[in-house]
């Protein structure tokens, strides 16, 4: 459908000024999906949390939040044609969150959620236009130790 929507963009002078974001989106596509995949795997885990009643630090929900608006806000960046800048920010904060929730300690569903969570920052992060390299590293997903 993106293909089509771009062939449509570039040949047809009354959309042409969409060809960017079309292309954004294009560029973008797979990344999206595998950070949707990523976050229904979250959201398995987080109700695995709740029914383990496993506690849950203040920073996971907040992590969770910070994600669903990066992802609006990239949708907004593509929209206006600007550098996604707000969308990378809020992103990382989504892993200073978890970061944090882990220094408070999670169990096996929380460190999963975690998990799943770097997964999917690393591919909005590589939608917005961030190598895998780093994206990876900036979703905390090359750390040793």
């Amino acid at each position: 459908m993106l293909a089509a929507a771009g062939e449509v963009a570039a040949l047809s002078p009354w959309r042409r000024r969409r060809l960017g974001m079309t292309r954004r989106y294009q560029c973008a596509a797979e990344h999206l999906d595998n950070a949707y995949t990523s976050g229904r795997e979250m959201m398995r885990w987080s109700v695995a949390t709740i029914r383990e009643d496993e506690p849950v630090p203040a920073n996971v929900p907040a992590a969770l939040e910070h994600f669903g608006e990066a992802l609006r806000l990239l949708h907004r960046d593509f929209l206006v044609g600007r550098e996604p800048e707000p969308t990378r920010a809020r992103a990382l904060q989504a892993i200073g969150e978890a970061d944090e929730a882990c220094a408070q300690g999670l169990e096996f569903s929380g460190n999963a959620v975690v998990a799943q969570l770097r997964a999917a920052v690393s591919e909005l992060l590589q939608a917005s236009g961030l190598s895998e390299a780093e994206a990876n590293e900036q979703a905390g997903l090359t750390r040793h130790g």
